[in-house]
């Protein structure tokens, strides 16, 4: 990770900041996996992985980001940002309960736009508003025992998969 941001108090501010260089890509990780209080992350280029673990109510704006991760539970909402992803744009994995909202972005993931591992039971995504852009795998990737997904208002872009995949893989 190029960047390690732990949260405290009442969470923090990253702003107007451009990751480059050869560490892990242009990373940031966020939390530690313990329910921490969440914060703002505004105007960023984060070319590598933004990965949240735990954090409770982060907010990302207007951001050019890889791909995003959410584990361990957390909490996030995405406004006016772009994903392109090798992987999935939004993963929302390893720990259960854990959301993610979704407003006027544009994601895109080779594999799928949107992902829901088996390995977070009850964890769903919420979107509005925007153009999602699947991959081999699909646009949204709903595995087994994640949570209801809604969808309205988008524009869903099929790739090489299905459109809206739910399974036990």
């Amino acid at each position: 990770i190029g960047m390690y941001w732990l949260p405290s108090g009442s969470g923090g501010l990253l702003q107007r900041t451009r990751f480059t260089g050869t560490w892990a890509l242009g990373s940031l990780g966020i939390g530690d996996g313990t329910a921490a209080p969440g914060g703002l992350v505004e105007d960023c280029s984060i070319p590598g992985t933004l990965q949240v673990r735990g954090v409770q109510g982060l907010t990302v704006r207007d951001c050019e980001l890889g791909s995003v991760y959410l584990m361990l539970g957390a909490t996030m909402n995405l406004s006016r940002c772009s994903t392109s992803a090798s992987g999935p744009g939004v993963a929302l994995a390893s720990g259960a309960g854990g959301y993610c909202g979704v407003e006027d972005c544009v994601i895109r993931g080779a594999s799928s736009a949107l992902t829901v591992d088996p390995s977070a039971p009850g964890a769903r995504f919420v979107v509005s508003n925007s153009r999602l852009e699947g991959g081999t795998g699909a646009i949204l990737w709903a595995r087994s025992g994640s949570g209801p997904c809604v969808i309205h208002s988008s524009d869903l872009v099929k790739g090489a998969g299905v459109a809206v995949r739910c399974d036990n893989s």
